[in-house]
């Protein structure tokens, strides 16, 4: 597995990388730990693929260790001694650790259909601010990463991103306000001609 993109920022590393295509058995054995052994045979397709595509890749960014991956009951993925956050889309896989920071990453590719659905998730400042098909879905992959680092509302209404969107690299404004929350972060965006990674440490 070849990392498409690498990055350090702010003691963050983060990585994309495309997913594996097909399980191999000299892969699993490398990568798969023998803990997770009944529940990867228990997968299937796309599924399996991705299992195996975060195990490689952390396997890439920690090489000299063997982390051990646990969930939250609701999906969030932790490291004994790091903060981790996975992201996956069709094609990609995305990682970042920090060792004392809580983070969240998100992938998304360029998708047409982004455009229609746009409405559901976008304010009325948002959607006279970003048109394009590649801002609409930077600033979906934004609110996405704001709902992973706080664990919050899954409205993303409730989430308002600002900040200009130009070139493949940037900084934008992320803000959650519920009736539990009232926070503004920071957001990092990288971009290709086909999709985007989102970042942030807390």
């Amino acid at each position: 597995m070849n990392c498409i993109f690498t990055k350090k920022h702010n003691d963050s590393i983060i990585c994309v990388a495309q997913k594996l295509h097909e399980p191999l058995p000299d892969q699993e054995n490398l990568y798969i730990q023998e803990h997770e052994r009944e529940y990867y045979t228990q997968l299937h397709g796309t599924r399996k693929c991705e299992f195996l595509s975060v195990r490689a890749l952390l396997f890439l960014m920690l090489p000299n260790e063997a982390p051990c991956i646990t969930y939250s009951e609701t999906g969030k993925p932790y490291l004994k001694n790091m903060f981790i956050s996975i992201s996956h889309s069709a094609r990609y896989v995305a990682i970042i650790l920090n060792k004392k920071k809580n983070v969240a990453i998100d992938v998304e590719e360029d998708r047409e259909k982004i455009i229609h659905i746009a409405p559901r998730f976008l304010n009325m400042h948002e959607q006279k601010n970003y048109t394009t098909l590649q801002e609409i879905t930077t600033v979906w992959s934004a609110k996405e990463v704001l709902y992973k680092l706080f664990e919050a509302s899954p409205t993303f209404t409730d989430y308002t991103i600002s900040g200009r969107i130009i070139g493949e690299s940037g900084e934008l404004n992320g803000k959650v306000c519920t009736q539990k929350i009232d926070k503004t972060v920071k957001i990092q965006y990288f971009r290709t001609k086909d999709f985007c990674v989102t970042w942030t440490n807390n």
